[in-house]
């Protein structure tokens, strides 16, 4: 009955991919959204069964860990219908006939007490958001059957929606080299893995993709987008908000590229660069300000406590492929410092003579350098467009900003494999934008007229 349950939902999202409006006009195809989302289910699946039979501890698997608390919280229902509603809105939280399901979760606290002993961070919960993806696997779980791959099914279809409205949004800045935007949004091989299964990144670079949807409609300028400005602008609000909810720094990385957004609508400026990198530069010297003021609550008292955070868990987990073993100080000249090394940790580690018998880095560490080809070959091409081009600024500016905080705050090889992904797809494309190069396949044939739609 569950395989059943599975393939009415496999149909019906494959029926909403070929018939809806937002699929149909996206240029591309349906017969090749169909294979890239029955291309995900199948990533989605692989992830799940090396979570479960090659890495068999199931409390620690971040797959497994989030979808049993879940599976606490669909007990709630037969209970008590008031009280599943009340896990999975987070209303009345703290109420005291919520308390026995929370004990009988594993990980709907942040960590287990002696973790949060061990690295002295009892009450500071800064990043971490891991009960989003547990309310959400609690909702999917009444019409799931209790088989986890209609979960993944639901999350690849979701993370689909993100992925092609990130490609309307770039179709028309990238004439000629529709394909290569194709294989930097769809097609890098840790992008499907990490993306299509039962975790948050698949959700978070969805979020990304909408909100800046959002900001830069495929029809900007249009008689349609300008009369929807308050749709809009509720649409970035309640993302923004979401996007809190998953993993609140993605927020912060992007806030720059916002306000400078919202400047470049009040005046014009022939050259973005200057309002993007502004932004940027406002937020370091906010930062620094608030280090001034309130040293407890500023950004670089944050960054220098996560670090040390995330280095003393990876310690506690006996965890390997170390990128840094030490701490830092709060202040100004102690973060700054370090942003040449954490932007190489973020996009280029792990390099290919740091993988080690795990297939995951050996998967990672080829497409680290697949990346890095693909990067000097675009911008071996005339890219003099770039002064003029907002977009291309805005994900630069996100891109960078996002994976100095990752880079920062990552110690271990693993976490940064997966974390880039919310990033890397928006430093390539902002690539495939300024480049001038021509790109194989971009006239008219049979092979590009399988996956773009004119």
């Amino acid at each position: 009955m569950v395989w059943i349950i599975l393939l009415l939902w496999l149909v019906a999202f494959v029926f909403l991919i070929w018939k809806l409006p937002f699929f149909r006009k996206s240029g591309l195809t349906p017969h090749f959204l169909v294979s890239a989302f029955v291309l995900k289910i199948l990533a989605g699946s692989a992830l799940t069964l090396l979570y479960t039979y090659y890495y068999t501890d199931r409390s620690s698997s971040d797959i497994w860990k989030y979808y049993d608390d879940a599976e606490v919280i669909y007990g709630s229902l037969k209970i008590n219908p008031v009280h599943y509603f009340e896990l999975i809105t987070g209303i009345n939280d703290e109420s005291e006939h919520l308390q026995h399901y929370y004990k009988e979760m594993k990980n709907w606290s942040p960590q287990s007490e002696q973790w949060l002993e061990f690295t002295q961070t009892k009450n500071y919960n800064f990043f971490n958001s891991n009960r989003f993806v547990t309310r959400f696997n609690a909702l999917v779980r009444p019409a799931s059957g209790g088989n986890i791959f209609v979960n993944i099914v639901v999350f690849c279809f979701i993370s689909l929606v993100g992925l092609t409205a990130f490609y309307r949004q770039m179709r028309p800045l990238v004439p000629g080299k529709e394909l290569l935007a194709v294989v930097c949004i769809f097609l890098l091989p840790s992008t499907l893995l990490w993306c299509s299964g039962v975790l948050k990144d698949g959700f978070i670079l969805c979020f990304i993709n909408l909100l800046v949807y959002q900001l830069f409609p495929p029809t900007i300028g249009s008689s349609d987008a300008n009369s929807s400005v308050i749709q809009r602008i509720l649409a970035v609000l309640l993302l923004s908000w979401v996007i809190i909810l998953s993993k609140y720094y993605v927020l912060i990385a992007l806030l720059p590229g916002i306000l400078a957004f919202v400047i470049l609508r009040i005046r014009k400026f022939k050259r973005p660069f200057f309002i993007y990198s502004g932004g940027v530069v406002f937020l370091l010297f906010f930062s620094i300000l608030i280090s001034a003021v309130l040293p407890d609550y500023s950004g670089l008292n944050v960054l220098a406590r996560k670090r040390e955070e995330s280095l003393k868990s990876a310690i506690f987990a006996d965890a390997n492929n170390y990128l840094f073993t030490d701490k830092t100080d709060n202040d100004w000249y102690s973060v700054v410092s370090r942003i040449p090394e954490s932007l190489v940790n973020a996009i280029f580690r792990p390099f290919i003579n740091e993988v080690d018998r795990s297939p995951m880095l050996l998967l990672a560490a080829s497409e680290n350098l697949l990346i890095v080809v693909l990067m000097l070959w675009m911008i071996s091409g005339s890219y003099k467009g770039i002064n003029r081009s907002e977009t291309a600024w805005f994900f630069l500016s996100f891109s960078l900003l996002l994976a100095f905080i990752i880079g920062f705050t990552t110690p271990v090889t693993g976490g940064i494999v997966r974390y880039k992904r919310a990033f890397i797809p928006y430093l390539l494309m902002a690539g495939v934008i300024i480049t001038k190069l021509n790109i194989p396949y971009s006239g008219k044939s049979k092979f590009r007229n399988l996956i773009i739609r004119d």
